[in-house]
């Protein structure tokens, strides 16, 4: 397990930390090597982006291999042989990607019914528990991988913000909803391992904007970090004021939700630098990156599979 998964693990204790020992730990956690931090998994898919182009005639290859690991896995689970034999497949006669199109579509309920006996016998203690964030309402618990699924997202974020500047280590302010761990009244709170600061999304009114543009005023981040939603409204909000920042990012890391055209423009106009968008989601089965004025994205065949099985949805 990678250091940082440990951690990840450990932050109910580290946020309850007086904010001088957090100042400590992250300056010099902060100086470790990103691949001793992140472990071998982040190293391995880091080279392998780095060779991506080379790589992309191969893709398919790439896609089928993982897929072929997948169910190798689902074969030792007790859920996956039980739902397959009722809808009449075979699991043993599946021989790769080709043969995606034979398995039975599986829903959010049928997960929260049978999360257990989804995993492979002996390796529930390798997995990291958590849950999305309930966009329907219903939030969907599920595992993943430690040193694995968390240093491979790590890797693959990086790469994409590289292409505008991000490096590791830059400072990067976040409106993505993050309950704050601080006092009452705070807006927002430092995060000494990576040098961020959030911003509480759910306190973005008219009155408390001078207290938002004091607290970026004061860290100067070189990237702002959002969902477009936050993003615009703390826009709209700041036009209001007709007060403005002190300093200009270098690139807005817009995520996770669509960014339409309207937004673009009022984020843009008011932060006066552009706007780089991407797409994940909390299962880590996809990644996209927005296409330059438009809703449309690409995702990277290299970080996992997407069928579209529905086109009216």
């Amino acid at each position: 397990m990678s250091i940082e998964d440990k951690i990840y693990t450990l932050l109910k204790y580290y946020n309850n930390l007086p904010e001088s020992l957090k100042a400590i730990l992250g300056f010099y956690y902060l100086k470790l090597p990103e691949s001793i931090k992140y472990g071998r998994s982040y190293t391995y898919f880091k080279k392998l982006l780095e060779n991506e182009s080379c790589l992309q005639d191969f893709y398919e290859e790439y896609q089928d291999k993982e897929f072929r690991k997948v169910l190798f896995s689902a074969k030792k689970t007790t859920f996956y042989r039980s739902f397959y034999n009722s809808s009449g497949i075979n699991i043993d006669s599946l021989r790769g990607l080709d043969d995606i199109h034979k398995l039975p579509l599986i829903s959010k309920e049928i997960v929260q019914k049978n999360i257990d006996d989804m995993i492979v016998p002996g390796m529930k203690k390798k997995g990291l528990y958590l849950t999305t964030g309930g966009s329907t309402g219903e939030p969907l618990g599920f595992y993943l991988e430690k040193g694995v699924t968390r240093p491979k997202e790590k890797a693959f974020i990086e790469y994409l913000w590289n292409k505008v500047g991000y490096k590791p280590g830059d400072k990067c302010a976040l409106f993505r909803g993050h309950v704050l761990h601080t006092q009452k009244g705070k807006i927002y709170e430092k995060d000494y391992l990576r040098n961020w600061i959030y911003l509480s999304s759910y306190e973005i009114t008219c009155d408390k904007i001078e207290k938002y543009i004091e607290a970026l005023n004061g860290f100067q981040p070189k990237f702002i970090q959002g969902y477009p939603s936050y993003l615009e409204l703390f826009s709209k909000y700041l036009t209001l004021s007709e007060k403005k920042l002190d300093f200009i990012p270098a690139c807005i890391l817009a995520g996770s939700e669509n960014l339409y055209p309207y937004q673009r423009e009022i984020i843009e106009d008011v932060f006066k630098c552009k706007i780089y968008s991407w797409y994940g989601h909390s299962e880590r089965l996809v990644l996209g990156v927005n296409q330059a004025n438009s809703i449309k994205f690409n995702f990277n065949p290299f970080y996992g599979y997407m069928e579209i099985i529905d086109n009216n949805l």
